[in-house]
């Protein structure tokens, strides 16, 4: 996972539509895993993020987990060749059945509401990057650094 990824990841995890029970959970350590399960790429992560916001935050019928899946599984399909997502498709069919009937049924439900206009897409993609508009690499240490021990001293950064 690239740093810009990695950033985007982190700013989708702390979006204002996630519902309350999602904030209770390791979000970014979910959409970190299944970004990296599905080879995700910017552009990916920046339609995946706009179906979680405008669709997939109001299903209260899926766990958490299976709505993820289910959006990335639906992003994949939106933006790559059928031969590419079957892969992905049959690897989650053989381990995890539930995502895979899940999103059947999801698709099967919300196939007409399943669209992005380029628009919006650049705009999330704009917000993404304005967010870390420069990455030098001394910034990019201090933003992916651990944090300090307990036992040291508690220094503030000032990122920008």
């Amino acid at each position: 996972m690239n740093q810009y990824l990695y950033l985007f990841m982190k700013k989708m995890s702390s979006s204002d539509k996630i519902p309350p029970n999602g904030k209770l959970q390791p979000l970014f350590k979910q959409l970190a895993k299944i970004s990296k399960f599905f080879h995700m790429n910017e552009l990916e992560v920046v339609v995946w993020s706009l179906w979680l916001d405008n669709l997939c935050w109001t299903m209260n019928n899926l766990p958490l987990d299976e709505t993820l899946y289910v959006a990335a599984i639906q992003t994949k399909e939106f933006l790559n060749c059928s031969e590419m997502v079957k892969v992905y498709k049959d690897e989650l069919a053989a381990n995890q059945r539930h995502i895979m009937d899940a999103y059947e049924s999801w698709t099967k439900d919300r196939k007409h509401e399943i669209s992005v206009r380029v628009m919006e897409i650049n705009q999330r993609y704009n917000d993404f990057r304005q967010v870390f508009p420069v990455l030098t690499p001394s910034l990019l240490r201090r933003l992916c650094s651990p944090a300090p021990k307990a036992s040291t001293s508690i220094r503030l950064w000032k990122i920008f």
